[in-house]
């Protein structure tokens, strides 16, 4: 069987660059069923830039955010819903049909922000820590008030490396040097992985999570250079 060549069928500057500035890693989230792009980072870390990917255009820029940007998730289903991660540990939630855009923040939080994401029918908002807490915001009142705060990895032993939720919005999972977890929306443990293991062994630490888009199966991949795929409900 020959491998199909692959060809890039396009590209364009995401974000704007302005020499001379410091620049930060940029940060891109993308949606195929809205077919928008979320940029930021680079010499525009505290601004998101919003992207029609079928016409290659900008449409609509976010901005006024106090720090510096460190996540972006979009909503599952393609509603116009966007979260972004600070350096401060706060979330913010937009609504980006007004054109305000801007409609609540969880307070700032002393710890990294790892990862969060959208749950059970994008009304409810789940983010993970550095330091091992979860914490499970809900977003229908139109505030993110805060529902569930509890410790996922204990952040004595373990620090929390990685976090990832599926696109049913139903489970996320999350990471840190000695174990990999799977969670429900409500912040139930369902299942634990121990990558360092007698079976299947890592030598390093699980810094990348994904979830299959369709399948309950969860890769991780750190910098031992493998890659393990487990099945998130067994």
């Amino acid at each position: 069987r020959v491998a199909a060549r692959q060809k890039q069928a396009s590209s364009f500057m995401a974000i704007p660059q302005v020499w001379g500035m410091t620049k930060h890693p940029a940060i891109i989230e993308s949606n195929s069923i809205s077919n928008c792009l979320y940029a930021s980072g680079c010499s525009k870390p505290q601004a998101v830039h919003i992207w029609d990917l079928q016409r290659e255009v900008c449409t609509d820029r976010i901005t006024g955010i106090d720090h510096n940007i460190l996540k972006i998730f979009s909503s599952s289903e393609g509603q116009p819903n966007l979260l972004v991660g600070c350096e401060s540990g706060s979330v913010l939630y937009y609504d980006l049909r007004d054109p305000r855009h801007y409609i609540s923040w969880s307070e700032p939080y002393e710890k990294r922000l790892v990862g969060m994401a959208m749950v059970n029918n994008d009304m409810q908002i789940v983010a993970g820590y550095a330091n091992g807490r979860i914490k499970v915001f809900d977003i229908r009142a139109g505030l993110l008030s805060k529902l569930k705060d509890f410790e996922g990895h204990d952040s004595v032993k373990s620090r929390m490396t990685s976090f990832a939720a599926h696109r049913c919005g139903t489970i996320f999972a999350t990471a840190s040097t000695h174990s990999v977890k799977v969670w429900n929306s409500e912040g139930q443990l369902l299942s634990t992985a121990r990558p360092h293991g007698n079976f299947l062994p890592r030598s390093g630490s699980v810094d990348v999570l994904a979830f299959h888009p369709t399948r309950h199966l969860l890769s991780a991949g750190g910098s031992d250079s493998a890659t393990s795929v487990y099945c998130s409900y067994g």
